[in-house]
């Protein structure tokens, strides 16, 4: 039998929209089909949701929000560890 083990994860969205440079050579069709920020943050939901982890969407960041943000994400990352730690039984040393 396979267990699925769940990992702790935190989803970390860039909050400040690309702008896609669209050529003009591009048709109406291929231009339609461009994915928006919007279908990228609702991707970033699903995802979290598939995770069952927290979404922060918050990040005042762009798309590198390790470098926008490396505060933020070092935090996220000490809160996740320590909330792992938590919830594991302590072993006798």
């Amino acid at each position: 039998m396979l267990v699925r083990a769940e990992l702790p994860a935190v989803v970390l969205s860039a909050d400040k929209p690309w702008e896609l440079a669209m050529p003009t050579t591009h048709s109406a069709p291929e231009q339609s089909a461009a994915v928006t920020f919007a279908d990228w943050l609702a991707a970033q939901d699903l995802l979290a949701a598939s995770l069952k982890a927290k979404h922060i969407k918050a990040t005042h960041s762009g798309h590198h929000v390790y470098a926008y943000q490396p505060r933020l994400v070092v935090d996220v990352i000490r809160d996740t560890v320590d909330a792992v730690r938590r919830k594991q039984p302590s072993t006798p040393r």
